[in-house]
């Protein structure tokens, strides 16, 4: 499972025992035996702070923005500002984050009406399948090997979609967009359930064991 949410927050919403979890943008990875954060995204937690409170402080007049503080990183959510305050929402945002990009100490990825702060390392979704895929490849393998599929809906999932094309399948979800790294689609999120309700019952008519799935 792969998520822009804090690991905590992604814990808490799926909790599933006994899978792997990525979360905040994939810098966060823990599963069965294992935790993996970047170095470089460990030491950002005292600039991600440092900028929250100077953007918290500068924002504070515009109703509706949303601050998802996360440790590693921080998201700043306008879709409930009001359509005539975005655009000085974002230029705040700017303005805020500037002296910090001209150092090079932060890294500002936009989103579906939200700009991430993340740190400024090498490291996003596509990094983060890349290592669990590693991970996987150095266990014991299974039968039929491994078929990774990523399903995604944000601009941060591209990443995702080019680590994950050559080897299995990266599906957007949403209108076809040329652009996309994805070169499979699927309409909406009740697609996606059914597109996963039809692998799981596929797999059982291969008798491959629920615990494989």
């Amino acid at each position: 499972m792969v998520s822009g949410r804090s690991l905590v927050d992604l814990k808490e919403r799926v909790n599933l025992p006994d899978i792997a979890y990525a979360g905040d943008h994939g810098l966060e990875i823990s599963g069965p035996g294992f935790r993996h954060i970047p170095q470089e995204a460990e030491e950002f937690r005292a600039t991600v702070a440092e900028i929250g409170e100077a953007l918290e402080a500068a924002l504070k007049g515009i109703p509706g923005v949303i601050f998802e503080h996360k440790g590693l990183s921080m998201s700043i959510h306008y879709r409930l500002a009001p359509l005539d305050q975005r655009t000085a929402a974002l230029r705040t945002i700017r303005r805020v984050t500037k002296r910090y990009l001209d150092r090079d100490a932060v890294r500002v990825v936009k989103g579906k009406e939200v700009v991430n702060l993340l740190p400024p390392v090498d490291w996003h979704k596509g990094a983060a399948l890349r290592w669990l895929l590693d991970l996987l490849d150095s266990m014991p393998r299974r039968v039929g090997g491994i078929l990774p599929i990523y399903i995604g809906d944000d601009v941060t999932d591209e990443d995702a979609f080019m680590a994950v094309r050559e080897s299995g399948f990266a599906v957007r979800v949403g209108r076809p967009k040329p652009t996309s790294a994805a070169p499979y689609y699927v309409k909406s999120t009740t697609e996606v359930e059914e597109v996963l309700q039809a692998l799981l019952e596929n797999s059982r008519s291969l008798g491959i064991p629920a615990h494989q799935h």
